[in-house]
C-alpha cells in the first residue's frame, strides 16, 4: 500500500486509493499485449513475428574495433583505480561464451551474507575512494577489469560518448524535443537507451519530488518508448 505522510483522515485514504488506482493502470497498461500497431501476427493463438519488420538501435557500427583502439588510445588512464571509474547502470552483452565466463567470474561476489561483507573489504582495499561498505555489481566490475585486464579488457568497450542510460528527472520532459532535433548519425540529442527510475516513492524510497510527478513520467517514458 502507498501511504502518504500520516494525514490519517478520509482525505489521506482518498488519496492513496488514487495513487493505488493510477498505479495499477500504468502497470497493466505496461504488461499489455494489446497494442494495436504491433508488428506480430497471431495464429491459432500462437503470437508469430513477422520476419519482414527490421529493428534497429541506431545507426550500424562497421568499425567497432577501430573505434575501441582509438578510444584506449586516447584514455590511457583507463581503468584506473577510482571505484566510480564506471557506471555499470546499463551494460550490454554479447551472447557468447565468454560473456559467460565473465558473469561466472562477476557473480561470486554477490551472494548476500559473510561472502559479500568480505568481497566488500576487498574491493574497498583496491579501490581509490571506496567507503567500507558490502561489495555492490560496478565496484566489483571494475575490480575484474583492473586485477584480471589481461583476462578482460580486450573485450570490454566502454560507452563515453552517449547516454546508455539517463536519471529520468530533467529527461522526460524533454522528449519531444529530442524527436526534433533527432537525426541518423551521432550526436548528444540521441536519447538514452533507458530511462532509469531510481528511488522512487511509489516503490517506497524518499524521492524529493511529488508521488504524482514520478507516475505521470512513468506513463510518459513508457508510451515515448512504445511510440
Amino acid at each position: 500500500m502507498i501511504r502518504v505522510g500520516n494525514l490519517g483522515s478520509s482525505e489521506a485514504d482518498a488519496v492513496n486509493q488514487n495513487l493505488i488506482k493510477e498505479t495499477n493502470r500504468i502497470l497493466a497498461e505496461i504488461r499489455s499485449d494489446s497494442d494495436p500497431n504491433y508488428p506480430d501476427e497471431f495464429i491459432n493463438g500462437t503470437q508469430i513475428s513477422n520476419p519482414n519488420v527490421t529493428y534497429t538501435l541506431g545507426p550500424k557500427i562497421g568499425n567497432w574495433d577501430m573505434e575501441r583502439r582509438r578510444w584506449l588510445q586516447l584514455n590511457q588512464e583507463f581503468p584506473s583505480l577510482s571505484w566510480i571509474a564506471l557506471n555499470t547502470g546499463s551494460f550490454l552483452f554479447r551472447n557468447c561464451q565468454w560473456s559467460l565466463d565473465l558473469l561466472d567470474a562477476w557473480a561470486p561476489m554477490g551472494p548476500k551474507g559473510p561472502i559479500r561483507e568480505e568481497a566488500g573489504k576487498v574491493l574497498t582495499a583496491n579501490l581509490k575512494g571506496r567507503p567500507a561498505f558490502k561489495a555492490n555489481d560496478q565496484s566489483a566490475l571494475i575490480y575484474l577489469l583492473v586485477s584480471q585486464k589481461d583476462l578482460w579488457m580486450e573485450k570490454v568497450f566502454v560507452e563515453n560518448s552517449y547516454y546508455l542510460h539517463r536519471y529520468w528527472a530533467g529527461l522526460v520532459d524533454r522528449y519531444e524535443e529530442m524527436i526534433e532535433k533527432y537525426h541518423p548519425g551521432l550526436g548528444d540529442e540521441r536519447w538514452p537507451f533507458v530511462t532509469h527510475f531510481v528511488c522512487c516513492k511509489p516503490c517506497g524510497s524518499y524521492g524529493d519530488y511529488p508521488v504524482e510527478r514520478c507516475l505521470s513520467s512513468m506513463e510518459m517514458a513508457f508510451n515515448f518508448a512504445d511510440n
